[in-house]
């Protein structure tokens, strides 16, 4: 998504978050720390499907998640392992 002043997570300090949305990261921590990319896919689409979002929404939102930041080392360590 993209990440307008409103939509930005929070640091510990209460500052904004430049790589985090306020639904996965607030006070500096991750809101779902023990999701894995999977678990994030099946959380976002759920919760997109629960708002009615039309399904190519649902799917670019989902193509994106692996590129974005907390999940970018995940995917390029099963990559080279």
């Amino acid at each position: 998504m993209p990440l307008s002043e409103e939509l930005l997570g929070t640091e510990q300090d209460g500052s904004k978050s430049r790589d985090y949305c306020r639904f996965c990261y607030e006070d500096g921590k991750f809101t779902h720390p023990r999701f894995s990319l999977e678990h994030m896919i099946c959380h976002l689409q759920d919760q997109m499907d629960q708002d009615n979002l039309p399904e190519d929404i649902v799917e670019t939102a989902i193509k994106r998640l692996p590129n974005l930041k907390r999940w970018k080392k995940s995917v390029s360590s099963k990559i080279n392992t």
